[in-house]
């Protein structure tokens, strides 16, 4: 903050898959009465002014509106309705006493980003993917942020395949060149060849950072396992950007709420 300018603000980015609410609810630990209030506490811990939610159900978009409408507003895109509005959405969240938010899109992850798609056949279940982007602007100082959120694909094949599209809707609705963050669950390590793909456009925070920047474990899926080594454990949850950012630190953060998680994501 010593060296800020006229033209430049700090920011603190988040991405966190929260768990659809309805998927534990035989676990008298894990279901969504007992995690609502630690989900809520970790956002408010983790005090992101700009951040990317997945998995949010219909209960969770209504029941994070009056948990935390104090302080943030949020949009949300389901990839299972033409319109964007329903279940299984993600989301943006940004603090509404600091930020607006504009230039709202949102887009399917496949051969035809403007036409609902099932596009991520699993063993399990075929799934709708998409990626939502918006404008945030500071009120303050006026700057711009465009931003991106995804839950990207689990069929390996798919999450390849479709990697571009998340590079051409930013080119595609990014038109004044605003500097750029894109987060989410992207299902995908490092290695796999769609990380590949989004580093040709965009920069990996943590790869960008030195040891001494990063806090927190190197994996971001926990699957509720209190006891697991989140060191040994699957990042998979991301921040990328380009432009006019510099990154300051990276922080995964496992914080655990009565000796248990808040999601099976950690926050990052």
């Amino acid at each position: 903050s010593s060296t800020l300018s006229a033209d430049s603000m700090p920011i603190r980015i988040g991405s966190y898959n929260v768990r659809v609410s309805t998927g534990d609810n035989s676990d008298p630990n894990n279901n969504w009465t007992k995690r609502r209030p630690r989900l809520v506490q970790s956002i408010r811990d983790n005090a992101f002014d700009v951040f990317g939610l997945q998995e949010c159900t219909t209960a969770f978009q209504n029941d994070i509106r009056t948990d935390l409408g104090d302080t943030y507003e949020f949009w949300f895109f389901s990839p299972y309705a033409q319109n964007g509005v329903g279940n299984k959405a993600q989301g943006i969240g940004w603090l509404k006493d600091e930020f607006t938010i504009s230039d709202q899109h949102y887009f399917w992850n496949c051969d035809t980003p403007d036409v609902m798609t099932p596009n991520d056949v699993c063993p399990e279940a075929t799934y709708n993917r998409g990626g939502s982007c918006a404008v945030l602007t500071h009120r303050k100082t006026g700057l711009k942020l465009f931003f991106m959120v995804t839950h990207a694909a689990l069929n390996d094949d798919a999450v390849v395949r479709y990697a571009h599209v998340f590079k051409d809707m930013e080119r595609r609705w990014n038109t004044k060149d605003y500097p750029c963050v894109f987060v989410g669950d992207m299902n995908a390590q490092a290695e796999n060849a769609s990380s590949a793909t989004y580093r040709e456009h965009w920069k990996d925070v943590y790869l960008n950072l030195p040891a001494d920047k990063i806090s927190g474990p190197y994996g971001t899926f926990n699957d509720f396992d209190t006891s697991k080594d989140m060191n040994k454990g699957k990042r998979i949850d991301f921040i990328y950007y380009r432009g006019a950012i510099e990154p300051v630190d990276y922080v995964c953060n496992m914080k655990k709420y009565d000796g248990f998680y808040a999601s099976d994501h950690l926050p990052v």
